[in-house]
C-alpha cells in the first residue's frame, strides 16, 4: 500500500459535487471528504485519471451560510472500488472567498 500523501488534514463531508470535463461532459458525484487542498469523491460509472483537468461545482454549508464552491481541480489518484471509482482531487485555482469557505468549515 502506498504511504498516505496528503498535505493537509480531512474532514467528513457529504454532498452532491458535478464534475465537468475539458470536452463539456458533466458527471455528478458523492462526496467523501474535502480539505483546503483538495475532495474525495465516489463516481459511478466514469473513472477519471490522475493528471487530468476538471472543473468541480459544490455547496458547502459553514456557519449557518450556503456558499457555492466553483473550481478548478487536477485529478490526484482514481481507484475502482466494487462498481464505482474513489477520486481524490487537488485544487488548483480556486478564489479567495471559497478559499475562506473551506477554511472556516474545517476548523
Amino acid at each position: 500500500m502506498l504511504p498516505d500523501q496528503r498535505q493537509h488534514p480531512r474532514k467528513i463531508f457529504r454532498t452532491t459535487v458535478s464534475i465537468f470535463l475539458n470536452e463539456g461532459r458533466g458527471y455528478e458525484a458523492s462526496s467523501v471528504d474535502l480539505s483546503i487542498g483538495g475532495i474525495c469523491v465516489t463516481l459511478r460509472g466514469k473513472n477519471l485519471q490522475p493528471g487530468q483537468m476538471c472543473a468541480l461545482s459544490f455547496n458547502l454549508f459553514t456557519r449557518g451560510k450556503a456558499h457555492k464552491i466553483n473550481t478548478v481541480a487536477k485529478v490526484a489518484y482514481s481507484v475502482c472500488s466494487g462498481n464505482e471509482f474513489k477520486i481524490g482531487f487537488q485544487f488548483m485555482k480556486m478564489d479567495a472567498g471559497c478559499t475562506a469557505a473551506i477554511e472556516s468549515f474545517m476548523t
